[in-house]
């Protein structure tokens, strides 16, 4: 598949427009009307052995078998950024590497097929396709020019923890360039660290700065 690599740093960074001070609170209201529309909820689903339960938590297993060596269906939710109009999106790559069925759906309740265009592992970054009419069109955000974060600034979280869609939080970038090991072979580099409440089912989700730029996309949670 492709290297998403250029993508990932462009979602990093983008410009932002000033707003007058004292309107923080309406501000990050205006910013989750304008950009909830575009983060989706994606449920996937795919095989595992059924005795690898403990290490492959889901909030629903449908059995096919009993036997020792049987499979199960494991149902996985997490969370998309649109992209594009024609409906492309960017989520994580752990949320559909082994997936079967992806299926996308928006705050208004409309559902979608979609399948992968292209992931890329060493960044966990994805991207995935929505199946749909000709000529249809999507709510999306934009990604901008490059711009320098501070640490203290704002940062906004749009997603679906626990499969409950858009759910917000607010916090501040409380640290740049983290690194992460998340198993004996793999590092996340480069992270923004945000103290905004990230819980299970976020991943995939968005983090915004307070004039609604997207700055990331929510990787991991850390303790």
């Amino acid at each position: 598949m492709k290297s998403l690599l250029p993508i990932l740093l462009s979602l990093l960074f983008c410009l932002s427009i000033p707003f007058p001070s004292g309107a923080a609170e309406d501000q990050v209201v205006k910013v989750v009307e304008m950009a909830g529309k575009a983060i989706v909820n994606i449920r996937t689903e795919e095989l595992a052995k059924a005795n690898e339960e403990e290490q492959k938590p889901s909030l629903f297993r449908k059995y096919f078998r009993t036997d020792e060596d049987s499979e199960e269906l494991v149902e996985n939710f997490g969370s998309g950024v649109v992209l594009d109009p024609t409906g492309i999106i960017v989520t994580n790559e752990h949320l559909i590497s082994k997936a079967i069925t992806i299926r996308v759906k928006f705050v208004g309740g409309k559902e979608f097929d979609a399948y992968v265009l292209a992931s890329d592992p060493e960044f966990d970054i994805a991207l995935v396709k929505i199946i749909s009419g000709d000529n249809q069109t999507f709510p999306y955000l934009t990604v901008g020019k490059k711009k320098s974060l501070q640490i203290g600034e704002k940062a906004i979280v749009i997603g679906n923890p626990y499969g409950l869609s858009s759910s917000v939080s607010v916090g501040v970038i409380s640290a740049l360039g983290r690194n992460l090991r998340v198993d004996n072979n793999k590092v996340y580099a480069n992270l923004i660290q945000t103290d905004a409440a990230i819980n299970p089912g976020n991943s995939g989700g968005v983090l915004l700065d307070i004039y609604g730029n997207p700055i990331g996309i929510v990787t991991a949670i850390y303790g």
